[in-house]
């Protein structure tokens, strides 16, 4: 499961004494997010000049409101932490995020239902606000470091199918890639925000993974419970795939996606200008590469190459 934040975001600070004006909220919301983003410590004067909010207030004014703020965000456990001289500040992510977590089929299914209240959640309209307020003013946020953030449970309105086929043991029909699929469904799990089932296709006859924010329209259970018997014990490490790709990227470009990236020993395939790099490969990578347009380009693996190909196909508003 990804990151949970500790409360709702920002429900939890709008509850405390009636509601919250915008402008307290978006600058709460910009505070977290560039502490979080930080790789190091932020220190009060950069604060201070960019987050709307601070920067029009006179001294005493900006004290008294910015120790509010950190109070209001450690009231709802978020571990905001001064330096040695009281100067920096840095949130514990350690501290923020939440350890793994299992769930039954029956949590499962009432995860399905609780996405579809976030699918709509004003935090993530808030949070891209809050970026590109930050970005406008100087700020280089890293979207990697904001997980805890995102309400990442987008593929989950019909997860409830899925939960109920693994737990009757019915197999799925769907669409995904274009093409009419079926699995016999064995397991059901989330890695870093993303939902997978993983189950033995009759037709490739040979068990298949399936990212359920990949199926197209509603899957269907189908046929009788208790068609199937899984094997006791499923496997879902992907430890065996590739861990890096191949990114070309155009030369000064793409500091956030490459993070110290090596430039790549192969540089084969990459257009003049552009030097390739050998980047982690994770989640959201695929929206990473395609966020620089034009100046990035991805080359290995397959499966990361289509990826990129289908976002930006969906962005131009066809499915060539």
């Amino acid at each position: 499961m990804p990151p949970l934040l500790p409360g709702t975001w920002p429900g939890s600070l709008k509850a405390r004494g009636g509601t919250m004006s915008v402008r307290k909220s978006e600058r709460l919301l910009n505070l977290l997010i560039m502490l979080l983003a930080a790789r190091g410590w932020v220190s009060r004067d950069r604060i201070r000049a960019t987050i709307e909010g601070y920067h029009d207030l006179d001294d005493a004014n900006f004290e008294r409101t910015f120790e509010r703020d950190k109070a209001e965000l450690r009231s709802v456990g978020v571990p905001v932490e001064v330096d040695e001289e009281g100067d920096g500040y840095r949130i514990d992510r350690g501290a923020y995020e939440l350890p793994p977590i299992s769930f039954t089929p029956e949590e499962l299914a009432a995860l399905g239902a609780a996405a579809r209240v976030w699918q709509d959640s004003v935090a993530a309209d808030e949070t891209r606000r809050a970026l590109a307020t930050l970005r406008a003013a100087g700020a280089e946020p890293d979207p990697s470091r904001l997980a805890t953030l995102a309400p990442r449970l987008e593929a989950a309105s019909h997860l409830n199918v899925w939960s109920e086929g693994v737990k009757e043991r019915r197999e799925i029909r769907f669409s995904y890639a274009g093409a009419a699929r079926r699995v016999q469904p064995w397991v059901l799990f989330s890695r870093r925000g993303r939902w997978y089932v993983i189950g033995w296709d009759p037709e490739k006859e040979g068990r298949r993974r399936f990212r359920l924010d990949r199926v197209a329209g509603q899957p269907r259970a189908v046929g009788a419970a208790g068609a199937f018997n899984p094997p006791e014990k499923v496997s879902t490490d992907f430890g065996e795939e590739a861990t890096t790709a191949r990114i070309a990227v155009r030369e000064g470009r793409g500091r956030d996606l490459l993070r110290g990236a090596p430039a790549s020993a192969d540089q084969t395939g990459a257009p003049p200008g552009f030097v390739v790099h050998d980047v982690p490969l994770g989640f959201g990578l695929a929206g990473e590469v395609c966020s620089l347009g034009a100046d990035a380009v991805a080359l290995d693996p397959a499966p990361l190459v289509a990826e990129v190909i289908a976002q930006l196909r969906h962005v131009a508003g066809g499915t060539r």
